[in-house]
């Protein structure tokens, strides 16, 4: 299959997505030109890039991947917070590693 093909296939999954299609690259392109052709795009968000008819890579400017960073870190920190919280009422209970895995092994 043609790159040609390759991307259009892309761009037919993505075609509801004006946002996404304004930021497909097939990786070709960014061989030929170099990476800094995204430097453009990245100004409106993520760029997507296509290799083997797949988005493969997502390149983001540094402050997108920092923002990206810290909503893990706000996630991960509530999520903690929710099962403090589920203990304090009574709810769940603490378990070993070993504990998980044999519980684990003995419902597979």
């Amino acid at each position: 299959m043609s790159t040609e093909s390759r991307t259009e296939s892309i761009t037919e999954r993505w075609k509801h997505d004006p946002e996404v299609m304004k930021r497909l690259i097939p990786a070709s392109e960014i061989k030929r030109r170099g990476i800094s052709m995204v430097d453009p795009l990245l100004a409106e968000g993520p760029v997507y890039i296509i290799k083997n008819d797949r988005i493969e890579y997502v390149v983001m400017g540094r402050a997108t991947y920092e923002d990206v960073l810290e909503d893990q870190d706000e996630a991960s920190d509530a999520r903690v917070r929710q099962s403090l919280e589920e203990l304090a009422r009574g709810e769940g209970r603490i378990m070993t590693v070993e504990e998980i895995m044999a519980e684990a092994r003995a419902n597979a």
